[in-house]
């Protein structure tokens, strides 16, 4: 599982400079410093229009997915939390949705 692991962190991070890379190659320092969607202004270069809206649609989809992993994440680790140490306790206690809203939850949970 560790080797999995370091291949998994290591393909992610040759990704993530490589992609950098060819924002450098396609942009320049300046532009890059310049723009404010970077991944956006490179397709358009390259693809035109249509391609920079293709991507901005890729991120939208990305970070969703995203906000939908922090809410799941979130409310359990709040809830283990809660179980495992009794000063949070209030965080690990679970209602029936007849009772009433668990407001506590959505009060201790950062926004993504």
């Amino acid at each position: 599982m560790v080797r999995a692991l370091l291949w998994g962190v290591g393909i992610i991070t040759v990704i993530y400079l490589l992609v950098n890379l060819a924002y450098l190659r396609g942009l320049g320092l300046e532009a890059m410093g310049q723009s404010e969607v970077v991944a956006s202004d490179l397709i358009r270069r390259i693809l035109g229009e249509g391609g920079a809206r293709f991507i901005s649609l890729l991120i939208v989809i990305s970070a969703l997915g995203a906000i939908n992993a922090c809410i799941f994440t979130g409310a359990r680790t709040n809830y283990a939390l809660g179980q495992d140490f009794p000063m949070f306790g209030f965080l690990g206690k679970w209602q029936d949705r007849q009772k009433g809203r668990r407001t506590h939850r959505f009060f201790s949970e950062p926004s993504p």
